[in-house]
């Protein structure tokens, strides 16, 4: 027996599909098509099964982000628009184009260049690597301060940190965002050269380099969605 329920979730209803069998336990999954699914056993009311829901609400919605991000992830095929420094830029293919390049204003793949997405991955991060160190270095100078190496990572959950040995860790998706919030997280990570912390004299720092921290600070967490953007 098969039937539906409907689960509020970000100002949208979202299905609940309803098996019911002889089995003995709840099951719950996320479906391909972003359905919650819901095996039950036949004795269970409608009311016991919203409440299962309920008390499974944050996992149900960590899910359905997942599965939102998945959807909307770029295919990334010639023809296709990518983000660099917050421009959406063509990705093309030429046969006289060996190495992966931005050429006015579009990003062309290797002819030989088979697997796209691994070869933009190289590409993006040499690119990062040299932006996020020609910024460090300049701030630092700014400030006075020296690092010891830069590390350009790939995390879910971080767009950067400055560690107590002075290294500077940088990911390197951050150059997919605009050229204002590459620059705010070199400030943000580079300040910490001097303020290990987030106290009033770190924000005062930051401040000299970079008036509208707050707004970047925000919007950089607004671009969050990013940090999934490739399967890597």
């Amino acid at each position: 027996m098969t039937s539906k329920l409907f689960y509020n979730y970000d100002k949208k209803q979202i299905p609940i599909g309803i098996k019911k069998s002889k089995r003995k336990s709840i099951v719950l999954n996320i479906t391909s098509n972003g359905e919650v699914l819901v095996k039950a056993p036949n004795f269970i009311t409608n009311i016991d099964i919203m409440s299962f829901i309920d008390k499974h609400k944050l996992w149900i919605e960590r899910k359905l982000n997942e599965h939102n991000i998945n959807s909307n992830r770029h295919k990334f095929i010639i023809g296709e628009s990518i983000p660099l420094e917050g421009v959406n830029r063509e990705l093309c293919k030429k046969n006289n184009i060996t190495k992966t390049a931005l050429i006015r204003d579009k990003i062309y793949i290797g002819y030989k260049k088979l697997d796209i997405e691994r070869e933009l991955i190289k590409w993006y991060r040499s690119y990062a690597r040299k932006k996020l160190t020609s910024l460090s270095k300049y701030y630092c100078s700014e400030l006075g301060v020296t690092f010891n190496n830069i590390y350009i990572k790939s995390t879910k959950t971080r767009w950067g940190s400055c560690s107590g040995k002075k290294n500077l860790n940088y990911n390197w998706k951050i150059i997919l965002t605009p050229e204002h919030l590459i620059k705010y997280l070199v400030i943000h990570e580079v300040s910490h050269l001097v303020e290990m912390n987030h106290s009033v004299n770190f924000w005062k720092i930051v401040n000299r380099f970079d008036k509208n921290y707050k707004k970047n600070r925000a919007e950089l967490h607004q671009h969050s969605y990013l940090l999934n953007y490739f399967l890597e």
